[in-house]
Order: C-alpha cells, then sequence, then structure tokens
C-alpha cells in the first residue's frame, strides 16, 4: 500500500532529518515535488531546540510550502515513530497543491496541543520553513537534543503542551525517545 505525505520541516531535501525519509533500509519513497497546503497552519520554530512545528490550527497563518512524497507502511512507520505519532504529533490527510495545480490529498504531521505562550516564544508564522533561514533559530539535531534531554532531565512533549505547567506523569516520553535518537 502507499501513502502520501506532506513534509514541511526537517524531513525535506537539504533538511537535518531527510536522511529519515531517503534511508531505504527504513522503507520505500517517491519525490512527488513540491506543493502548498491549500489550508491556512501557523508553521512557526519553537522550543529551545528549534523545532519548526504545523499547528492544528486551520485557517491561521499561512498555506504552507513543502514536499509530497509517496511512501510504503516501512516508510510511514519510521516516520511516525520519528515524529512520536500519536503521543506528539496527529497525522491527518489535507488537500495540497503540487506545483503543476494537481490537487491531492496527503498526510501532515501536526501539533495538536501547545501551551499557551508557545506563539509568543516562536518565530513569525512562516510560509516556508529552513533551518537556515531568516528566523535565526538554527535547529538542535536530534543526536544532540538527546544527549541535552538526558542530561538535563528535560521533557520538551509536556514543555510544548504545558509549559512550567508540566506535569511529572509523562516524564518517561521524551528521555525514552531520547535514548532511541540517541542510538538512531
Amino acid at each position: 500500500m502507499s501513502w502520501t505525505i506532506f513534509v514541511y520541516g526537517t524531513l525535506k531535501r537539504g533538511e537535518p532529518n531527510e536522511e529519515v525519509l531517503t534511508d531505504t533500509g527504513t522503507g520505500q519513497f517517491e519525490l512527488l515535488g513540491k506543493a502548498t497546503t491549500l489550508p491556512k497552519y501557523p508553521l512557526v520554530v519553537a522550543s529551545k531546540y528549534n523545532i519548526p512545528f504545523c499547528l492544528k490550527e486551520p485557517g491561521k497563518g499561512h498555506r504552507i510550502v513543502g514536499e509530497v512524497y509517496n511512501i510504503d507502511a516501512d516508510k510511514l512507520k519510521a516516520l511516525d515513530e520519528l515524529e512520536a505519532h500519536p503521543t506528539f504529533y496527529c497525522r491527518e490527510i489535507i488537500e495540497v497543491e503540487m506545483a503543476s495545480g494537481e490537487v491531492k490529498e496527503a498526510w501532515i504531521y501536526l501539533l495538536p496541543t501547545w501551551k499557551p505562550s508557545l506563539l509568543e516564544e516562536s518565530s513569525e508564522m512562516l510560509v516556508e520553513y529552513s533551518s537556515k533561514g531568516s528566523h535565526g533559530r538554527e535547529y538542535v539535531t536530534r543526536n544532540l537534543r538527546a544527549k541535552m534531554i538526558l542530561d538535563e532531565k528535560y521533557n520538551l512533549i509536556d514543555d510544548i503542551r504545558y509549559g512550567s505547567q508540566a506535569s511529572v506523569a509523562h516524564l518517561h516520553d521524551t528521555p525514552e525517545k531520547a535514548k532511541h535518537d540517541l542510538d538512531s
């Protein structure tokens, strides 16, 4: 079975997590081309690790520019793991417009829950993400971030969702993912 996915952040060509998408050891992929979301979304760079987040708030922000791929079930599993779906990101079907004008349905990873101050602490809302973009917030790689999370006992997921009000109930989420990221 083939899945069509829209990527807008670090999975795009030339970005820090491109290898997760292009590694044939974790499944098959085919680049279909550049596309833009039909709905508008807030795309921001946030957190102390400068992660691009597309917030689940359709109608706000901009039509987002990204890339569309066909992937197999193994690749989808690898991407779900990277994006901590469904624990952190949710994956939903949206419509995207290809550069040719063709409209396709594609899956997108959206952040469904975030602390109220996230937009105040983030970059401005972007149309297109680049880790070296004019926002001046260079992405902290998964490996380096994993080391920092383990050293500081920091919970990225709870910080994004709840800020300083984060409960200790989910403290296992981020360190376990960090240990996995160190090994990958």
